[in-house]
């Protein structure tokens, strides 16, 4: 359907895309430009000067963020490729032959003068590299490049990559890989004599069944020298292609051709290897040849050189041997074509919807070429949530929405909806009477022409009502474009108290109804006059609650408090204190005890400690770390090392700790100095003797104090001790009031 020039709002923001992703494209798109730049002025003089500003900037943005995309790590542009696969059969290895413009690439410095940095991929990340071959035409409009692509779905679409623009790249376009071989021509022919004619030609004639790419030359001949092969048009006699080939006697060799050419199914060539003075050939009866070749005759010329286009024949025989080497390619018809100034993505995106202004509304944006995952962003008044590939939206008036949909490729695509919104009806709900008594009705009415529906399912203009308590009554309008809007109203109802309520005041308060105030319990009667003369009768119940009171002993430890309302305590006493309650306060007497402080003090002499006998209990305690002492709960307290102690007292429910107490003589009697226990030998290697003055049992700890072995030793007695397991070091054997140093080594 045709539009006028007052629709261009809606075919402008589709022509004026820019959809490009590389250079190539750039022509094509800047002619869309202008056009759009020019029916730009043309709608600004038709007052769409606003709505073009900023279309106009939506397009010049797009414009300039169009070059890079996200490609293969290393390489700087890509261009999608669309290729179409028309036959209507799946096609696998197929061989596609582009022609590209290389000269604007690289004048632009974004390919290598050699093209040795192009490359062409399944996806933009590099994922599967297709293999290529740069056929001719580098560095100009129309380079010939090949292919491979590994699979193209029939009659469907298929996006591939060219990427380029990478210094470090090193080529690797080739051939092998690109096409089917190679293939031989004659290196089955390993049979009949040698020798033959010098200075001459010989080879044979024969015609491609299908076309051939002719890469290398070879020979076989009994001589083992360097030897010319030529390659004639039979039709035209031209030399085609022309080389050396070195290699021993009697086997083929190759080198490859520094042109490679097409040979165009059934056209007519022949291949001459050349005798100089001194060489010969092999000859003998055979037609063999490849299985994409028809052997048509023997060609041979004597007393010529190896530009002499041999016209002598024989059928059925091989003379030479010349060979070449040739790959194929997959064909299909009708062949794929291909698109290199497509964009890589599209969506599809109806131009316009409406909506009932603050409805939301779901703009569906669809996909059709690209590389998934996309990422989706939606602009404009009233968008909810502008990140999904359909966005939600609330239009409150006519708005004209843009999405930029990038592909997993970076690539973008652009488009825009315009979503007309239908203002909702306009209805307002008015009452016979706002304020009735319950018992009464009231009449609500709407006015409009739409179709209404009240909460109670009727559908006329009016709705008579006589609600008992004040009730919210709704409609809806509908109109002719299905646009709704609901009006609420909230009817009054006056309902009289025809009741009782039961009150609690405490002794002294009042309790104040209907302008009266009641102070003594008992039951009260009131009549309140309501504004629509809906009179009610009130019972009160009046009880007046007495203060409460109550009294408490607390018992608390020497040095602590008790805190109770506002006030802390810290003084054996008897105190009184005022409790404000919910209701009615309270008053509370406290007995507070607090308990004589507990006498703390340690008595020393010798390495034993003494505390106040009489207390609840006691628990030693190392001050060095807090940690208790196991076993030490006695009031008394002998340490078996040096270090800093102290002792906590508990009495009745309170407990407190000593200072700290230093031992120090624990093991700094040296033996000069011991006269009741001898260690012999010492030093020793933990076998020693131990003898006492004394029955008595001591212990043999290390230099931390930790226990090793009790010993009890007899009064004159020697003792041995085997204790071959210790460590090298410095031990003490300790007996209830000396110290002996045992050193082992």
């Amino acid at each position: 359907m045709e539009r006028s020039i007052l629709d261009a709002p809606f075919f402008m923001r589709k022509m004026c895309r820019l959809k490009c992703g590389t250079i190539t494209c750039f022509v094509v798109e800047l002619q869309k430009l202008l056009f759009c730049l020019k029916n730009v002025v043309l709608l600004s003089k038709l007052r769409y000067t606003t709505l073009m500003k900023r279309k106009l900037l939506l397009v010049l943005t797009l414009f300039c963020a169009f070059q890079l995309t996200a490609q293969m790590p290393g390489w700087s542009y890509i261009q999608p490729i669309l290729v179409t696969e028309n036959s209507g059969a799946l096609v696998t290895d197929y061989q596609l032959q582009l022609t590209v413009n290389t000269q604007d690439m690289i004048t632009a410095g974004h390919l290598l003068a050699d093209g040795s940095d192009l490359r062409f991929t399944k996806d933009c990340g590099g994922t599967l590299l297709f293999s290529y071959w740069i056929e001719s035409g580098i560095n100009t409009p129309t380079t010939k490049v090949w292919v491979k692509i590994d699979t193209l779905q029939a009659n469907a679409n298929r996006v591939i990559y060219m990427q380029y623009g990478n210094a470090l790249a090193t080529a690797v376009s080739q051939i092998a890989g690109t096409f089917i071989g190679p293939h031989s021509s004659t290196d089955s022919v390993a049979s009949g004599g040698a020798g033959g004619a010098t200075t001459s030609q010989r080879g044979f004639r024969f015609a491609p069944t299908q076309d051939l790419l002719f890469s290398h030359i070879g020979k076989r001949e009994p001589n083992g020298t360097t030897r010319y092969v030529t390659l004639f048009d039979f039709a035209t006699q031209a030399i085609l292609s022309q080389g050396q080939v070195s290699g021993p006697a009697a086997q083929f060799s190759y080198a490859s051709v520094p042109n490679p050419i097409w040979l165009t199914s059934g056209t007519q060539y022949i291949l001459e290897l050349y005798q100089g003075a001194s060489d010969g050939y092999y000859f003998g009866t055979s037609s063999q040849i490849g299985q994409h070749l028809t052997y048509l005759d023997m060609r041979y010329c004597n007393s010529c050189t190896q530009n002499t286009f041999p016209t002598n024949t024989l059928t059925n025989y091989h003379y030479g041997t010349p060979d070449f080497w040739y790959f194929t390619k997959n064909t299909i018809t009708p062949a794929p074509t291909y698109s290199l100034t497509y964009t890589g993505v599209s969506a599809t995106l109806a131009d316009q919807q409406s909506a009932c202004a603050s409805d939301t509304s779901s703009l569906v944006l669809a996909p059709t070429m690209g590389e998934a995952p996309y990422s989706f962003s939606w602009t404009g008044n009233g968008v909810i949530d502008g990140s999904n590939q359909t966005a939600i939206v609330v239009a409150g008036d006519t708005t004209e929405y843009f999405v930029q949909m990038t592909d997993a490729c970076g690539l973008i695509y652009t488009d825009s909806i315009t979503v007309n919104a239908w203002p909702l009806p306009n209805i307002t709900i008015q009452s016979s009477a706002p304020v009735i008594c319950n018992g009464e009705f009231a009449e609500l009415s709407v006015a409009g022409n739409y179709n209404f529906q009240w909460d109670d399912n009727s559908t006329n203009d009016t709705l008579i009502v006589m609600p008992s308590v004040t009730t919210s009554y709704a409609v809806t309008a509908t109109d002719s474009n299905l646009c709704s809007n609901t009006a609420v109203f909230q009817q009054d109802v006056n309902v009289p108290i025809t009741g009782s309520q039961n009150v609690e005041v405490c002794a002294g308060q009042f309790f104040t109804y209907n302008n009266h105030s009641y102070g003594a319990a008992g039951s009260y009667l009131d009549t309140i006059v309501g504004v629509t003369n809906c009179d009610s009768i009130v019972t009160t119940n009046l009880t007046v609650n007495a203060l409460p009171n109550g009294s408490q002993t607390i018992d608390v430890c020497a040095g602590g408090s008790y805190s109770i309302g506002n006030n802390t305590y810290t003084i054996s006493g008897t105190y009184t204190d005022t409790i404000s309650g919910a209701v009615c306060d309270s008053v509370v007497t406290t007995n507070l005890v607090v308990a004589s402080p507990i006498n703390t003090t340690v008595q020393i002499s010798g390495i034993t400690l003494t505390a106040q006998a009489g207390a609840n209990a006691y628990q030693w305690i190392n001050c060095a770390n807090n940690q208790v002492v196991p076993g030490a709960t006695a009031n008394v307290f002998d340490p078996v090392a040096n270090g800093n102690y102290a002792v906590i007292i508990t009495e009745g429910n309170c407990s407190d700790t000593s200072s700290c107490s230093t031992i120090s003589t624990i093991g700094v009697q040296e033996l000069d100095f011991v006269e009741n226990i001898s260690v012999f030998p010492n030093p020793n290697n933990g076998v020693f003797t131990v003898q006492s003055s004394l029955s008595q049992t001591v212990v043999l700890t290390d230099a931390l104090g930790h226990l090793i072995q009790k010993v009890e030793l007899t009064s004159g007695q020697a003792q041995q001790l085997e204790l071959k397991e210790l460590n090298s070091g410095v031990y003490f054997l300790v007996s209830r009031t000396k110290v002996v140093r045992v050193v082992v080594e």
